[in-house]
Formats: C-alpha cells, structure tokens, sequence
C-alpha cells in the first residue's frame, strides 16, 4: 500500500484511502497543480497475467452517461496501472445502508430505476457491455441521492455466440447461480445482481443462498409486495424466468410508483375513510346542516326575485319615458354574431432565473501564496493568476431553467489556470430517454466568444436517467477566458424534441477596470 503524502505520476498527491479490492487499492489524490480531487485506482501489477490491464480505461473511454464515472487519465508507476477517475462525493450504498438501516421502498425504487436507467444504457451499446459486478460497494450514493458506478474493473463487452467467460468472476451474494457454472455473463446476470441489490437495500443483508430471495418472511411486511414481486422476478435462480430485458423490469417499477401516487391522491380526496360511529353522526349533522342551506338558500331566492321585478319596473317606466319624448322609432337592434373565444394550447411556461456571480466573494482551493487563506480574502484575487491557482464561486441564485418535468441549473463556477468547470445541478422527473448533446454545449463570455466543453469521448450524447434525486454534472471549458460581465452557459436536451438551455449569469462586484 502506498503512503499517504506519495506523489504519483509526479501530481496526484496522496491524501488517503478510499477502499480496497481483489486487484488493488483506490486513493482519494489532489491534482497538486490543480488543486483539484480525483480518485486514483491502482491495478496490482500481478494480475496481468490473468486481466487485461487496458479493459477498463478501454471500455470507459467511450461510455458518457451520467449515474458512469469518467475516466481521466492512465499512467503506469513501478509496475504497476493507475487510472485516474472522477471522485464522487458521497458514500458507497453499502456504507450507506450499514450506517443507516435499511431503506424505504420508495428509496429504493428510486435508487433501482437510475441502476436500471445505467444497465440499460451499457446494454443498449452495439456490441452490449455487461458490468458483471453490480453489488453494494460498487454503487456510490451522492447527497442528492443519485447513482454511480465506480468499478468497471471485471465489465467485458458481450460476445454473440461465446459460451463462456475467460475466468469465473463476481461476488458471492450478487452473482448470478450461472456465472458459477462458468455460462458467459449477459444482460439477465446483471438483472440478477440487481435484484440482489435491491433485497439488501429493503432488508441490509447480503444473500447467502438465492433462495433467500423467493421467501416473503425475509422481506418487511411495510415493503409492498408489489416491489418484492419485482426483485423475485429479477433474481430468479432459472434465468429464463427472470425479465429478459431491464427495460422491463423499468416499466414495472415505474407503474409501481404511478399507482402509489394515484393511491395517495384518492386518499387525499376521499372522505370515506372513518368508522361506522363516525360516519353516522357525520351523516345526522350533514342532514341538518342541509335543512340550514335549504332555508338560507329560499330567503336568498325571494330577495333576488324581489329585486329583479324592482328592477323591470323601474326599466319599463324609464323606456315608456325615452319613447314619449323622441318622436323617432328606435332602430331595430342589429344583430351580431356571437363571439367565439379561440382555444389555446396549454403550453408549459418554464421559469428562468439569471445566476449571480459575486467576484468578492471566492473559494479558496489552491494557491501558490502562502498568505491566501480562507474565504473572501482579497477582493482582486482574480486579478492575479500568478498567485491564486484555483477558485471557485458559488452562484447566488444559481442559474436555472424549471418547469414540473425538468429542473436544470448552474450553481457553481470553478476557475482554474487551464480552464473553467462549470457545475450543473439536474433534476429530470418525466422523460426517461433525456440526453445531454455535449457537442452542442458551450460557455460564452462577454465578448460572445463561445468555448466548446472538453469532450475526450466519441459519444456526445450523455444519458440522463428519470429520478426524482437531483443529480450533479461537471463539465470542463479548457483555456476559457473570462471577459466582460456577462456569461451564459448554452446547450441542447435531446428526447422527443430538442430543448436549447441557456443559463445566463451576471458578474457582480467588477470595477470600471476590470
């Protein structure tokens, strides 16, 4: 194990351990140029013989999706792989759930849909990429509660026609009873593990035997049924039984949380939900407070009738008196046709916010003077590039576009010497084929000079699944410059219809000089 403090690859200092496996240990490292964090995985040089060293990077380099961890850079030291990787904020749902018990239904419903959305994906790719390892300490859960895959260490890509796999790989409790007889893993062992995923979130217990699965009594008499269904259909020990696409197994766990909506609704529009007791002397109270309403609404009708024939009394004598004094006839009325009102279409408005960038008000990250600490200290910090290496501003408000579908916003900006990282804050409630089109995206600065994101990927387009959870973004400008006091950051949604977005933000606290 290497040393806390150690600099690899001459940059990613060290800081301490994130977790260990089979192949090696993942450290938590700081960009020492940068200032920046990054999970930094080593790959024991003794498993070469055995793994294809390269399968990772190799699969990941070309994945974009956002429950995905992106892969960075790759270099080796002493022997040894080291792949650098996005490091998430958060906790694996193993720590989660051992550190607070099992979670809620509608959790985990959640949590399994943005798995579902995620093997989807994968599967979804021509060839298919199967991930081989889904379980617990492989599933990091951010603070907003959304999903990603960390470890596509043992991931291969699916070979039409193979028997087999190489060598027999996976963890005991999650893979699927015919991995062990060495079938070639496919799109249903992934299913499998993810219905094992699911028991140990609703009961936080790893399986010993499959059939642990198939007992109601190991399940919570809270957990609906409906949802054990779920998870017994996806984990059938006869793989033919199980769902023989995730896409299924979507559809289902959707309808499940439209039903407990609409249950939730009924309930709180119904009025019939109290006992015999109750319901008759509701019922005697509501007789006489009718025969109240019938006698306020008799004396309401005679003084309206009263004052309408007042009314046409008072209206016939004052024509009786317009008509004796013209010697004309009054011209006969015209007749009009009646006005038609033309239907509009319902169109939901979205709600913009501008985003506020105080320049007074940095975040110290990294500096090269020892002098800058904290918060907010030297308003002209970003006047000095020399000295202050990285900062960033938190937008107050942030920039956003929402509506009851869709929630996006830019809530924070981080200014480095080699660039900018924007961050993104998504929330997509009803389309479950969103996509982000990377190609299409940019930070324009004052000038109106547009920089295109960093993109190392092929794939422009990046997945992002249907979850109430907010789920978080970066994306990186290289050599962006600021300049003026306005900055808008643009980019397209793709489902049904393209949705340009366009999140503009204000500087506030720039001198006449700057």
């Amino acid at each position: 194990m290497l040393n806390l403090g150690q600099i690899l690859d001459g940059k990613y200092e060290i800081i301490k351990v994130l977790g260990q496996g089979g192949m090696g240990t993942v450290y938590l490292c700081k960009n020492s140029r940068l200032g920046n964090l990054w999970a930094v995985k080593e790959v024991n040089s003794h498993w070469k013989s055995q793994v294809d060293f390269l399968a990772e990077p190799n699969i990941l380099k070309n994945l974009s999706h956002i429950g995905i961890v992106r892969i960075i850079d790759i270099f080796y030291e002493d022997d040894n792989l080291y792949i650098v990787e996005d490091y998430i904020e958060g906790k694996t749902l193993k720590e989660y759930v051992d550190a607070n018990g099992p979670l809620s239904s509608e959790l985990v419903e959640d949590i399994s849909l943005q798995l579902c959305s995620i093997l989807n994906y994968l599967h979804s790719l021509n060839p298919p990429i199967i991930y081989r390892d889904l379980k617990p300490s492989n599933i990091m859960l951010t603070p907003y509660n959304k999903v990603v895959l960390i470890d596509f260490g043992i991931a291969r890509i699916y070979k039409e026609g193979q028997e087999g796999d190489t060598m027999i790989l996976g963890s005991k409790g999650y893979m699927a009873p015919e991995q062990l007889v060495n079938i070639q893993s496919n799109a249903q062992t992934d299913i499998y593990s993810l219905g094992t995923t699911m028991f140990f979130m609703l009961t936080g217990k790893s399986i010993s035997q499959p059939t642990e699965l198939m007992f109601e009594g190991n399940y919570s008499e809270h957990t609906a049924k409906s949802l054990v269904k779920v998870i017994q259909k996806a984990s059938a020990i006869d793989p033919e039984s199980r769902y023989s696409d995730v896409k299924l197994m979507m559809s289902e766990l959707n309808a499940i949380i439209s039903d407990r909506e609409y249950n939730k609704t009924m309930l709180m529009n119904s009025h019939e939900f109290y006992d015999e007791t109750t319901k008759t002397v509701l019922v005697e109270n509501k007789k006489h407070g009718m025969k109240i309403k019938l006698i306020i609404i008799s004396v309401l009708a005679c003084i309206v009738a009263l004052v309408i024939f007042l009314a046409l009394i008072m209206n016939n004598k004052a024509s009786d008196k317009k008509c004796s004094e013209s010697p004309v006839a009054p011209k006969a009325a015209e007749k009009t046709e009646p006005k038609v009102q033309a239907s509009k279409e319902v169109v939901e408005n979205d709600n913009i916010v501008n985003g506020i960038l105080d320049i007074n008000n940095p975040v110290i990250l990294s500096s090269s003077d020892n002098n800058v600490k904290g918060k907010g200290k030297d308003k002209n910090k970003h006047k000095d590039k020399n000295k202050v290496k990285n900062v960033q501003f938190v937008l107050n408000p942030a920039a956003a576009i929402s509506n009851s579908k869709l929630s996006i916003s830019l809530t924070s900006i981080e200014i480095m010497d080699s660039g900018v990282i924007a961050i993104l804050s998504i929330q997509n409630i009803a389309d479950a084929a969103l996509k982000l089109d990377i190609s299409k995206t940019y930070l324009v600065n004052g000038k109106n000079t547009p920089t295109k994101v960093y993109n190392p990927n092929s794939n422009s387009l990046m997945s992002i699944p249907k979850s109430s959870s907010k789920q978080e973004l970066k994306l990186y400008f290289k050599d962006f410059h600021f300049e003026g006091n306005h900055y808008t950051l643009k980019t397209v949604l793709s489902s049904d219809v393209n949705k340009d977005i366009n999140l503009d933000v204000d500087i506030e606290g720039l001198s006449k000089d700057d």
